[in-house]
């Protein structure tokens, strides 16, 4: 049976070990986590997205994208790599974007004046054509598939807190990958024992880039469980999928992003994968199906880009044995 964290008894707004763990689970159970959207519910109310509305915008720092942990997963000590198996995200209720003042590409900009005011665009959830999933905005004149995923992603660092906002690093953080999504693994180094492991963030939908800031942003529920890669380290965030592997990386300016992730994932086809430097370099430089997804590129604060480089697992021979 999956145990269970509600989003009440685990809120939290910065990633760091002083908090105490909430829910104790071992390797391989499963366990679902209740999540609140990035501005806790309030827009949902019809808030508008600015600090009058919504007081947590408010706070030094701002106290959004509120995450639920920590979880603390039996058989993970520091030094280790933990590695999360996603199995369900579900989104709960309306989902909304918004368009917040003075932020985003066009904010200002006097050919959009739809940017230049506060506004939220509420979502429904229902089937499509052929009964499958999908999100619907303007009263039904848009709709979009439903793809939902997990937005921001962690363990405690090994020493300093980290905002749920702005927080990246080797331990997770604000990502908004498309691709921490169910069937996937997620591989995040362990700096305290136990792991002391944070989600939080849900989207339903997201285009490339979050160009805006927000996306599809929602409240749901998320079904996970852990292992564990014994005293190994990874350069940054890894993603496993059934068909491909994809090294994450965050900068800027965006280009050091893309190299940052392009040689980790170099690295990581040699040490796991046994290929050559040569085999290594071919993959990139050549392999038509090897890709860079960019997917965050906003600018709030200190956040960097965040890129993944992507390989096919048909393009590769079987990871050594120890490996993910």
């Amino acid at each position: 049976m999956s145990l269970r964290l509600s989003y009440r008894d685990g809120v939290e707004y910065r990633f760091g070990h002083a908090a105490p763990p909430r829910l104790q689970v071992k390797l391989g159970q499963r366990v679902t986590l209740e999540t609140r959207d990035s501005f806790a519910g309030r827009l949902l109310d019809g808030a508008l997205p600015v600090p009058e509305s919504v007081p947590e915008m408010k706070r030094t720092p701002v106290e959004l994208n509120p995450t639920t942990g920590p979880v603390f997963v039996e058989g993970v000590t520091a030094g280790d790599v933990l590695v999360v198996d996603i199995h369900r995200v579900s989104p709960v209720g309306p989902g909304f974007t918004c368009i917040a003042p003075e932020t985003g590409p066009l904010a200002r900009n006097a050919d959009w004046p739809l940017f230049l005011e506060p506004r939220v665009f509420r979502f429904e959830y229902g089937p499509r054509d052929g009964g499958q999933p999908e999100l619907s905005a303007l009263d039904g004149r848009l709709r979009f598939p439903l793809r939902p995923f997990v937005g921001t992603i962690g363990v405690a660092p090994e020493h300093e807190e980290e905002s749920t906002v702005v927080g990246q690093g080797p331990w997770g953080g604000n990502l908004d990958v498309r691709d921490v999504a169910p069937g996937n693994r997620i591989q995040l180094n362990a700096y305290h024992d136990g792991g002391l492991f944070f989600i939080g963030d849900m989207h339903a939908a997201q285009g490339d880039t979050e160009f805006f800031g927000t996306a599809a942003e929602a409240s749901g529920e998320i079904e996970l469980s852990f292992d564990v890669l014994p005293k190994r380290r990874v350069p940054f965030v890894r993603i496993e999928k059934p068909d491909a592997i994809v090294q994450l990386y965050c900068d800027r300016p965006l280009e050091e992003a893309v190299y940052a992730a392009t040689i980790h994932l170099m690295e990581w086809l040699r040490a796991d994968y046994g290929l050559s430097e040569e085999e290594a370099f071919l993959q990139v430089a050549v392999n038509p199906d090897f890709r860079i997804n960019v997917y965050q590129c906003i600018r709030m604060g200190r956040l960097s880009f965040t890129v993944g480089a992507e390989l096919p697992k048909r393009s590769l021979p079987r990871p050594a044995a120890g490996h993910a």
